[in-house]
């Protein structure tokens, strides 16, 4: 279907299985987690960000509930998003403030939390250290700009 995005798992014998994403969303996986970006309101507001638990041996290859990790309010949006293999991280855009916000993934009882920027940036992005997320030990660039 043009303009719409499915995700399936493929087993090692070959047999595929479709999993339950809404049709429209921004996603990535790492090997227990999947974290997906609304772009419509099929399940939660447009621009939410969800975080769910990811087992690929499981009947529905989705785990556990849909954990709301943001849900936009006026003028705020998701910047830049990166699901890496200890910690989700996230860069709100609240009225063009750059928020950078991290969970560790390791616990499960885990609370998000804000890293704190410099007040005068205006413009936050981020990349990893290591072009292959799987060889990497979950280091970021971080670089911003604005009036520093």
């Amino acid at each position: 279907e043009i303009g719409v995005a499915s995700a399936f798992l493929i087993a090692n014998d070959g047999t595929r299985q479709r999993i339950d994403l809404p049709a429209d969303a921004d996603f990535q996986f790492n090997r227990d987690h999947c974290l997906w970006r609304a772009k419509t309101d099929e399940r939660v507001a447009t621009g939410s960000l969800v975080l769910q638990r990811f087992g690929p041996a499981s009947e529905t290859a989705l785990l556990g509930p849909e954990r709301i990790l943001f849900q936009p309010g006026e003028g705020q949006s998701i910047s830049q998003m990166i699901l890496m293999r200890e910690w989700c991280v996230f860069i709100i855009s609240d009225r063009l403030r750059p928020r950078l916000m991290v969970l560790d993934l390791t616990r499960p009882d885990s609370e998000q939390r804000e890293i704190a920027l410099p007040a005068d940036m205006q413009t936050a992005h981020f990349r990893p250290l290591h072009a292959d997320l799987h060889l990497g030990d979950d280091t970021l660039y971080i670089v911003g700009q604005g009036f520093l």
